[in-house]
């Protein structure tokens, strides 16, 4: 595999941002400004997601691979950047108008509630097992219209978010930044009327929810954070993260997060999915990514050879292939795999399920690597990223394998394979270790989070 600059792209451009930031706020110090917030925060996670996490990161990867060194990036990389800068950054923000009567009047009988601010299905879907449990007026925040057959609670109500009319006006960020500058000013307007008791937000890497969290901040309403899954490599969007609470899957979790985020309170509640049964786990499962962050389309056709090359040299053991939610299979992967009957794609099955038949779960990057854990699964890296080192270390701490080559990836499968010693090993020192990764599981967890939320609320500490 020829090198790539992933890594060092995601380095060279958080400081990137964070020296834009910094020149604009030099020059004029209001620029992020809308009323009493700043949005610098916001703009960093909007910057990296609509922007850097894919065409810009390959584009990056391109200049360097031509020979051009980092200042040289860097150069054309920042004239990109101070496009943005235009005749109105000089214009100071203002306060334009009070939030309307009507406004005030449609959200008043839902203030002092727990508002959950919910960015898609995918979120509600995980966080449904608390929200069932919550036992206490729930506003629900969408960005979406909910189903008439979601399975909620008859104290919550779901209101789907629309933009308000602008109350602050912020030259820079309005023409700039829109997106960032419409959810301030509607959220900065709903807070203030609802005055909820606590805001609760899944993953915490959203430009939304970083809004959400500043402005919670300044009116002393509590803010809280819940672990969904784990990246690995700390991207800007999980750096400096505003949360007042965090709850974790663990303490080895909490200690991993606090690294690149020294505001949050973590607490380590546990994982509150669904786990089965033990059963027989002789499934080795691919769980595949899009290309975004550390991958890209070359390393996902990658783990698919690795995938087919498996399920040829081993065609008695059963593979199963899960796609990414976001990110389909190229096709003609699909056709080549389905004529192996030793392969089966399980991308529609629930992954409480895929987890209970797997023995060994097979990814980049992804969060299912240190959640299968949690469900009695053996991780196994295919990081074939430039300079990369799965974080925790799982080799070094005999939890999985690590493998950056697919020369490499086939030997340790077959090693895998044939050495039962090597698999109860791997199970047993996950055993020794699972109560600092996993505080606790299921109903648990939610029990803990539940009770610790009720005493944020109440005594305005955990």
């Amino acid at each position: 595999m020829q090198r790539d600059y992933y890594i060092e792209y995601f380095e060279f451009v958080d400081l990137l941002f964070r020296e834009y930031i910094d020149e604009i706020k030099h020059q004029h110090p209001e620029a992020f400004k809308i009323g009493d917030y700043s949005c610098e925060i916001p703009v960093i996670c909007f910057l990296l997601f609509k922007k850097y996490f894919t065409s810009v990161k390959e584009l990056y990867n391109q200049l360097r691979k031509e020979g051009k060194n980092k200042e040289e990036v860097h150069r054309i990389f920042k004239k990109e950047l101070d496009k943005s800068i235009n005749e109105n950054l000089t214009q100071p923000p203002v306060l334009q108008s009070k939030v309307s009567e009507d406004i005030c009047t449609l959200l008043y009988p839902y203030r002092y509630q727990v508002l959950i601010y919910i960015l898609n299905k995918r979120q509600l879907n995980y966080l449904t097992p608390l929200i069932q449990q919550i036992n206490q007026p729930v506003l629900l925040v969408t960005e979406y219209e909910l189903p008439d057959e979601t399975d909620l609670p008859d104290y919550v109500t779901a209101i789907k978010i629309s933009f308000l009319k602008e109350v602050h006006y912020s030259p820079f960020l309005y023409n700039n930044f829109p997106q960032v500058f419409h959810y301030l000013n509607t959220f900065d307007q709903l807070l203030n009327v609802l005055q909820p008791c606590c805001t609760i937000l899944l993953e915490g890497c959203h430009y939304q929810q970083e809004i959400i969290t500043i402005i919670s901040k300044k009116l002393s309403i509590p803010s809280i954070c819940i672990q969904q899954g784990w990246p690995s490599l700390l991207l800007s969007c999980f750096r400096n993260m505003q949360y007042e609470y965090f709850f974790t899957w663990g303490n080895q979790f909490s200690y991993l997060w606090k690294m690149q985020n020294p505001i949050p309170n973590f607490i380590p509640v546990g994982y509150m999915y669904h786990i089965l049964p033990l059963r027989q786990k002789n499934h080795i499962t691919f769980f595949l990514q899009g290309p975004y962050g550390i991958n890209d389309i070359l390393y996902i056709k990658t783990l698919l050879d690795f995938l087919l090359q498996s399920a040829v040299l081993f065609p008695t053991q059963a593979f199963c292939v899960r796609e990414h939610p976001e990110y389909r299979i190229p096709d003609e992967y699909r056709e080549r795999y389905n004529g192996l009957n030793n392969i089966k794609d399980v991308s529609n099955d629930s992954l409480d399920e895929i987890y209970a038949e797997t023995i060994l779960v097979v990814s980049h990057f992804s969060s299912c690597l240190m959640e299968g854990i949690a469900h009695g699964c053996i991780p196994f890296v295919f990081d074939l990223t430039y300079g990369s080192r799965y974080s925790p270390d799982i080799e070094k701490m005999e939890l999985g394998i690590i493998a950056s080559t697919i020369k490499d990836a086939i030997t340790k499968m077959k090693i895998f394979l044939s050495n039962s010693i090597q698999k109860e090993h791997f199970l047993r020192k996950s055993n020794e270790i699972k109560n600092d990764l996993f505080a606790s599981y299921e109903d648990d967890t939610i029990r803990k989070m539940v009770e610790y939320i009720k005493n944020i609320i109440t005594f305005g500490h955990y």
